[in-house]
């Protein structure tokens, strides 16, 4: 005869494994609800905590302290450094913001107004040690093939920003480029830690479009500045040439080398060896769609629509 084991210790047996697959299905639909309500408030506007400090430090300084709407997840804005104490490259008053995340990334934002704040042109010959940190390249380029890709900057009125990253890789210029670009003044400043939750800065502004001339070529003037190109998009119609003049004001370090796009292997360069210097590239365009253009390092970019 086989011995058999009884019905009961199945039955429990089968039970006790139910009971099992039943708490293991709770703790993973918990962990996951928690995971979707952490990004969901992270990613949601919210007030900035550390306006409170940076309007305190504000009564310090003659002019108005800006912090960034966007921070990338992992920085404390609570305890961010706030140093009043410090000059600018010329002896101005300057303050410096230092954003650090747990593992010791450092975004820092130097803000001061130059005296010269009417001069596009930053690096005036001051110094040797401090010429990196004056250009106006948006990548502050010490010459046209030398840049420090760890420091942008930017200008928001007579206010001039740059920020600095401990760790390139894990904030990239580009990442700085989008932290500048939505500046503003601490009071009421609402917050995001999600690139996707800003819409301006992913989307390219609307397309000026460029008039045909009497000879049937349309003619574009592009000018790239410390605050990037104007017009940063344009549209221009296919199969009618263009004729691109190309320039800049004041010194722009590594933006006075333009690329273009018209195709996938069609492509135009310009120089511009002095600030006075214009540079002019005539192409026809064939194919419909969005094509880029951008300095050697893409700190500047700028877009191209070819329509029908």
């Amino acid at each position: 005869m086989l011995n058999s084991a009884p019905i009961g210790s199945k039955k429990k047996t089968r039970f006790g494994w139910k009971r099992w697959l039943l708490a293991i299905v709770s703790v993973v639909v918990l962990l996951a609800l928690g995971l979707i309500w952490f990004w969901g408030n992270s990613t949601q506007p919210r007030e900035a905590p550390e306006a409170e400090r940076v309007l305190q430090a504000q009564s310090l300084t003659p002019f108005q302290i800006l912090i960034p709407a966007f921070l990338p997840l992992g920085f404390d804005r609570s305890n961010v450094e706030i140093q009043t104490d410090q000059s600018g490259p010329q002896g101005e008053p300057m303050v410096r913001l230092i954003y650090s995340t747990p593992r010791e990334v450092r975004l820092t934002l130097s803000e001061w107004i130059p005296k010269d704040a009417q001069t596009t042109d930053a690096a005036r010959q001051v110094s040797a040690d401090t010429t990196a940190s004056l250009q106006a390249c948006m990548c502050l380029c010490r010459t046209n093939g030398v840049c420090d890709l760890g420091q942008v900057m930017t200008q928001v009125g007579p206010l001039r920003v740059v920020a600095s990253s401990s760790n390139g890789q894990l904030v990239p210029r580009n990442l700085m480029q989008a932290i500048l670009s939505t500046l503003a003044p601490a009071s009421g400043l609402h917050i995001f830690s999600s690139w996707e939750e800003i819409p301006l800065i992913v989307k390219a502004p609307p397309a000026v479009q460029v008039p045909v001339n009497e000879n049937g070529i349309q003619q574009v003037m592009l000018v790239v500045s410390s605050s990037g190109y104007t017009p940063a998009h344009f549209a221009v119609k296919n199969n009618l040439p263009v004729r691109l003049t190309f320039r800049q004001l004041g010194q722009v370090g590594c933006g006075n080398e333009l690329y273009i796009q018209w195709g996938p292997q069609l492509w135009g360069h310009l120089l511009l060896a002095t600030p006075n210097e214009t540079q002019v590239l005539t192409f026809t365009p064939t194919l419909v769609g969005t094509f880029p253009f951008h300095c050697p390092h893409k700190v500047f970019q700028g877009v191209m629509t070819v329509q029908e």
